[in-house]
């Protein structure tokens, strides 16, 4: 996806869209460059039609991702969806599990991910999808904020934490990684896709 893609090769990849498209209206349209007025209507026309075809594919992405499915590992899985979340917390003096709901919003340029466990709700501050550079495994680098629904004296308030979430070698609906917190708290998270709410 958008995001996934280094600048230099999505920039590549779309003038090189652009001038293909400017050379074949060209050529259909028989009018005569040397006129600005029309290079000026060919590069006008040329960049509407390039700029319908960003816009669909930017709209149907999803669609596209489903009926080539290889998609999902040459360039980056689709993880729109709601996913089942186990967090095993520890304190240092106390530790249990959370257990939750997040919502992962995904489109080719933009992403996040929300959290509610029955204790607190945790928004996205920032969040990256990035693929390892060796092994082409899907991770997301994740930074939130945590902001209790009840605070209480060991409680006080947002604090903001980050985690390393990585996908399954063996599944797309599977994610889990570890996470720290400004608080000095650290864990574990256990995230598994409903796969009736896609």
């Amino acid at each position: 996806m958008i995001f996934v893609l280094p600048f230099k090769i999505l920039a590549t990849i779309f003038a090189m869209l652009y001038i293909f498209i400017f050379l074949i209206y060209q050529h259909f349209s028989e009018l005569d460059l040397n006129s600005f007025g029309n290079l000026y209507s060919i590069s006008s026309k040329s960049l509407t039609i390039f700029g319908l075809i960003i816009t669909g594919f930017t709209l149907s992405w999803r669609c596209i991702w489903k009926i080539i499915p290889i998609l999902n590992e040459v360039v980056f899985p689709d993880l729109n969806g709601v996913w089942h979340i186990d967090i095993h917390w520890n304190n240092g003096t106390n530790n249990g599990i959370a257990v939750g709901t997040a919502v992962i919003k995904q489109s080719l340029v933009k992403m996040s991910m929300e959290i509610s466990t029955n204790t607190s709700y945790s928004e996205t501050l920032m969040i990256k999808p990035r693929k390892n550079n060796e092994s082409d495994r899907p991770s997301l680098f994740y930074i939130y904020r945590n902001t209790p629904k009840i605070i209480t004296t060991s409680n006080p308030g947002s604090y903001l934490g980050t985690a390393i979430l990585n996908l399954s070698l063996n599944s797309e609906s599977k994610l889990s990684g570890n996470y720290f917190s400004e608080r000095n708290t650290q864990g574990h998270f256990n995230l598994t896709k409903d796969i009736n709410k896609p």
